[in-house]
């Protein structure tokens, strides 16, 4: 074994005869190439220079130790032997003043787009540019503006509109935005058509305070490119909530042009439409000018007029009477309305069918959290006999701490303690619901209500899967599941359980049926917008304002960058050498695969599980190359039996219990993975989920 380099012994006498060897052979080989053949070369060249030497760059010995302006800081040529250039060496190469003047304009754009990208204060980044502009050898920074706002454009002036008596306002308009979105490699259709999802929401500014933001956030749903990007159109700061139509006013006078003339984006027009308007239940009864929750007549869906019980509100009748776009404009029932929303001025949009029910809102932080929180009839916060034991939710919560390492890296949020879950956030309830819930609760829950979470379970997972939700057959049953869930959830927590919320699981199917599935109108991605929008906010004084030029910022340095999700683009990574290899697979060999829809992972159990197109699943050890294509090497597991019974067979769904065959690894082209799923431990066997949800 080598010992290390010593800097005072013999490392650095290697390191000198080393660097004198690379040196002479620069001077043989200039030597060698000079017309006048006039430099005589010194018998030997000592290491205790006087005087450095100019280094061509255009020279072909390895030069890797010697820098630009010598050999090194303390290396350096002895000149005691006579040493005669008659030809000067090459001088180095620099680059012209025009060159140098236009990298210097490229750096300073991708270091505004990278203090925007990274939020960096105007305080810090102004620190940074005194340091690039600072006097140390070599830079030729100079030029860089002093101010950052100079750098990065910031407006000086924010034009806002007093909105009330105590709230201000910006409108930064749907064209504006688009034009932003859309830039060049973005390849439109002239067929295409814009149409867009709204939401409208509000986001408290400070702990502290009661003042609020009010955003009004779009995200085009017809063009597949586009599709994940959400952008603010307007945005409201004040204390409580605007009037509404005062608020909604150049939102709607611009929808109803766009619509009526067309959207012209890079000299080509396209049509423009409002698809959906997505709110959580006080919103949507805020902006449509509707009776709240509370209300007797206040579903959106249709005219059933609530009960009263134990002073809650429920519906408990399963048949009903759907509302329509004219009954809702011609106030058939007026019980229902308030006022008159400016939305029924935006052209081809029905009051009904494009304002769906957002399932964020009420499934997962409606039904579920219901089921576990609610102080009556919640399983871990409830009162007996619906609360459960000390030692069942302890049991249970155990058992979803070790099921954390089996949770693939498409779940953002890991399994947390069920005494939590008042804390949990939307897609914590998800998860329970549809993939670890179904492993837990069945241990502990009695067979009557498990098997009622499990229809809505399965009802969920149904209507949130690509696939079946494309089957109307799937879909009829997913509602005739939620109207068992419901009739059965009367006999067991009585009537009073069945809320706003839960009524409205019996609507969820025909939202389905006009839009696909849950996820496509579902408020999680302008959730997920809402935090970027909190993060521009750097100090208390001006939110609104800083917001504002924030995102006007954003937007002058050039289009956002988007991630082209229509190109099936599949990426292996993280080369090694320890394999396990078949016969006639050999390197290169890789730990992980990246697609558009899920991460593979050989490295963790939780990600190392796929489907193939045959049916059968393989646990990956190895992706290796195979007569130049890529291969998966793994061991084959085959589903036995379905995982439940009640109210269906779940292996229709994918979910069943696996074993492995034997110890024997195959290997599979790539191209014969269907999907990923997820393995999860019940009582020493293996069940296996489809990621339907993705």
């Amino acid at each position: 074994m080598s010992k290390p380099f010593n800097k005072e012994g013999s490392g650095k006498k290697y390191l000198k005869r080393k660097v004198q060897n690379r040196v002479n052979c620069l001077l043989a080989s200039y030597n060698h190439n000079s017309q006048n053949n006039c430099m005589s070369l010194p018998s030997a060249l000592h290491v205790n220079s006087l005087q450095p030497i100019a280094v061509s760059q255009s020279s072909a010995c390895d030069l890797n130790c010697i820098s630009n302006d010598g050999i090194n800081s303390e290396i350096l040529l002895n000149t005691q032997d006579t040493l005669q250039l008659c030809q000067p060496i090459e001088p180095l190469n620099y680059d012209s003043s025009d060159d140098i003047s236009t990298r210097i304009s490229d750096f300073s754009l991708e270091l505004a787009k990278w203090a925007v990208q990274e939020n960096v204060p105007l305080s810090t980044l102004g620190k940074l540019l005194i340091l690039l502009k600072g006097d140390y050898p070599g830079t030729q920074l100079k030029s860089l503006p002093k101010d950052p706002r100079s750098l990065l454009r910031t407006p000086t002036v924010t034009d806002l509109r007093q909105l009330g008596t105590n709230g201000c306002y910006y409108y930064f308009g749907i064209h504006e935005s688009l034009m932003n979105l859309c830039n060049k490699s973005v390849k439109l259709s002239s067929t295409d058509m814009f149409s867009i999802a709204v939401n409208i929401d509000g986001v408290p500014l400070f702990k502290s305070s009661n003042e609020s933001f009010w955003p009004i956030l779009c995200m085009v749903k017809s063009i597949k490119v586009l599709d994940k990007k959400v952008f603010c159109v307007g945005l409201y700061k004040g204390v409580g909530k605007p009037e509404a139509n005062e608020f909604l006013t150049d939102f709607v006078n611009e929808c109803i042009h766009l619509v009526n003339n067309g959207l012209l984006i890079n000299s080509q027009k396209y049509k423009f439409r409002v698809s959906m308007l997505i709110c959580d239940v006080p919103a949507k009864a805020y902006v449509l000018y509707i009776k709240s929750h509370s209300a007797f007549f206040s579903c959106t869906k249709c005219c059933l007029e609530g009960d009263l019980h134990k002073n809650v509100l429920c519906f408990l009748n399963t048949n009903f009477q759907q509302r329509t776009d004219f009954s809702f404009r011609n106030r058939s029932q007026s019980e229902h309305h308030t006022g008159k929303s400016l939305i029924e001025n935006i052209p081809d949009f029905n009051m009904i069918n494009n304002v769906p029910i957002d399932y964020m809102h009420c499934i997962l932080l409606g039904v579920v959290k219901r089921l576990l929180c609610n102080k009556r009839y919640g399983w871990v916060y409830g009162k007996p006999p619906h609360k459960l034991r000390a030692s069942d939710i302890n049991s249970i919560s155990n058992e979803l701490l070790k099921l954390k390492k089996f949770i693939p890296r498409e779940f953002a949020r890991k399994p947390r303690s069920l005494i939590e879950c008042k804390r949990y956030k939307a897609a914590e309830f998800r998860l329970l619901l549809l993939y670890t819930g179904l492993i837990v609760f069945r241990k502990v829950l009695p067979s009557k209500i498990y098997n009622n979470f499990v229809c809505l379970s399965i009802a969920t997972l149904i209507l949130v899967s690509k696939e079946f939700s494309a089957n109307n057959i799937f879909v009829d049953y997913a509602n005739d599941l939620y109207k068992h869930f419901i009739l059965n959830s009367i006999q067991i927590y009585g009537p009073d359980f069945i809320s706003h919320n839960v009524h409205n699981l019996l609507h969820l199917s025909e939202c389905v049926k006009l839009f696909g599935c849950l996820d496509s109108f579902s408020a999680f991605p302008f959730e997920n917008f809402m935090p970027q929008l909190i993060k521009k906010v750097r100090k208390v004084a001006m939110p609104l304002q800083q917001v504002v030029r924030r995102t006007i910022e954003q937007r002058q340095l050039g289009p956002l960058e988007l991630n082209p999700s229509n190109s099936n683009r599949t990426k292996f990574l993280i080369k090694h050498y320890s394999g396990p290899l078949l016969q006639n697979c050999n390197s290169p060999q890789y730990k992980a695969m990246q697609t558009n829809e899920y991460f593979l992972n050989v490295s963790k159990v939780c990600d190392r599980f796929v489907e193939l197109k045959d049916g059968n699943i393989v646990e990956i050890k190895n992706f290796a190359t195979y007569q130049a294509s890529v291969v998966i090497i793994g061991l084959i597991y085959k589903k036995s039996e379905s995982f439940l019974k009640k109210p269906c067979n779940s292996s229709h769904f994918g979910i069943n219990f696996i074993s492995k065959i034997d110890n024997v690894q195959y290997s599979f082209p790539v191209t014969s993975i269907s999907k990923k799923v997820m393995v999860l431990p019940y009582k020493n066997k293996l069940v296996s989920f489809p990621l339907l949800h993705l």
